[in-house]
Parts: structure tokens; C-alpha cells; sequence
């Protein structure tokens, strides 16, 4: 049936190596399941709400994004090497995000703007480093071999991370500022 039915995974990280294995037992392929199995009957008082999938753009350049969101997307000043992969807007309950995610060989980065609205405290967030960004305060996290810098202006969120140190992000950032 070319089914794994064991296989075994390690990571590295921070000179300690992991590893987790998986062995399934008792399988059986092609078996009768009854229509029971799949019914679901709601607890009593629960609510049945519809979720919609968000609206997703993609954009073939910024200046495209720009005319078709109402906030405009300033890009970060990206070191050399660092080229546009993709740009996306995605709609979700009336808050729009656009992402850009740009890649320079095996390292990549992403931009996101976002009209989500948010206080400058709470775009930044209380944990991390807390950075200028032009004329206003962001915070820096870590995470392993990536670093991101949020911060907000006027009521939008921005977020810039990638495989970059964080003066570079900090830097690459600070073209955005408040715009």
C-alpha cells in the first residue's frame, strides 16, 4: 500500500540533537468504516457559526499592491541580494494584510503591513528588545536562526523577520518607519 507505517525524524538544535520515532501497529488498509463513524451530533446550547476563507490577491509588483490596498506598502530596505518572491494581500473580516517574502540564494525574509487596528504597545508587544524604527519604538524577537522586528504607526501593524541579524533588520526597517 506504500504506506509508512514507522519512519524516524532528528533535529539539532542548539548542540543537542533530538530524535522521534513513529511505528504504527494494529493497521488494516481498505476497511469498511461505518457511516456512524463520520456523524456528529452538536452538544446542546452550542452555537453553529460559518467561517469564510480569506480573500487572497497575489501581485506581480508593489506598485500593484499599493493600487489595489487602501494603505500603501512601503518596502523595507532589503540588503543587496535580497530579491521580491511573492506579494499577497489577504482579507480576513475586513482587516487586510499584505506580505512579501523575498529570498537571496538559501536565506529568506518576509515583510508583512497589516490596517489591523492596534495600539503601538500592542503591535510591538511587551516581550523582546525594544528598538527605534525611524520616528517610533519596535520590538526584536529571536527565534533560533531567525529574527523579527514588529511595530505599529497610526493604527497598522508592520513585521520584518528573516535569517538576518537584527542591526540589518533594525536597518532594512527603518525605511518603513512611520510612514
Amino acid at each position: 500500500h506504500w504506506y509508512p507505517l514507522a519512519y524516524e525524524t532528528s533535529y539539532s538544535y542548539d548542540g543537542t540533537t533530538t530524535t522521534m520515532s513513529w511505528t504504527h501497529r494494529n493497521v488494516s488498509f481498505n476497511e469498511q468504516v461505518d457511516d456512524e463513524t463520520f456523524s456528529f451530533e452538536p452538544p446542546e446550547g452550542a452555537e453553529l457559526k460559518e467561517t469564510t476563507t480569506p480573500d487572497m490577491t497575489e501581485f506581480d509588483s508593489v506598485s500593484a499592491a499599493n493600487e489595489a490596498t487602501a494603505y500603501e506598502v512601503v518596502e523595507p530596505d532589503m540588503p543587496d541580494g535580497y530579491t521580491v518572491e511573492s506579494i499577497q494581500e489577504m482579507v480576513i473580516d475586513g482587516t487586510s494584510t499584505t506580505s512579501l517574502s523575498y529570498r537571496n540564494g538559501d536565506k529568506g525574509a518576509y515583510y508583512s503591513v497589516s490596517n489591523e487596528s492596534v495600539s503601538s504597545e500592542s503591535a510591538a508587544g511587551s516581550d523582546g528588545e525594544s528598538v527605534t524604527i525611524g520616528n517610533t519604538t519596535g520590538t526584536v524577537n529571536s527565534y533560533g536562526e531567525t529574527t523579527s522586528v514588529r511595530w505599529s504607526c497610526d493604527g497598522m501593524r508592520y513585521s520584518l523577520g528573516g535569517q538576518l541579524n537584527q542591526s540589518t533588520l533594525v536597518e532594512a526597517a527603518s525605511a518603513v518607519g512611520c510612514p
